[in-house]
């Protein structure tokens, strides 16, 4: 399954508990940092969720089986914390 699989899901699990409004979107604290926005002060993540993250290099290092390159072993799964887009606000550009 991928992340984009996994948000899907979690988002279609808020709206249902009505957590979020069905229009909000769920995602991650780096996602939104990334295209522009930040966490408004004092908002908690309203989901938590599993999501699969590239490991490092040190980490496959230390693995004994490193054969294949592209291989669902060099990744994870780690927490991951939502936030929907009623927590987040567009960053100003001073």
């Amino acid at each position: 399954m991928t992340n984009n699989a996994i948000l899907e899901e979690v988002t279609k699990a808020a709206i249902l508990e009505g957590t979020i409004k069905e229009n909000e979107q769920l995602n991650t604290f780096l996602y939104w940092k990334c295209n522009g926005y930040h966490v408004k002060r004092g908002e908690k993540a309203c989901a938590t969720t599993k999501l699969w993250k590239r490991k490092t290099r040190k980490q496959q290092e230390n693995e004994e089986n490193e054969e294949n390159e592209n291989s669902d072993r060099n990744y994870i799964l780690v927490n991951a914390y939502l936030f929907s887009s009623s927590q987040v606000e567009k960053t100003s550009e001073n």
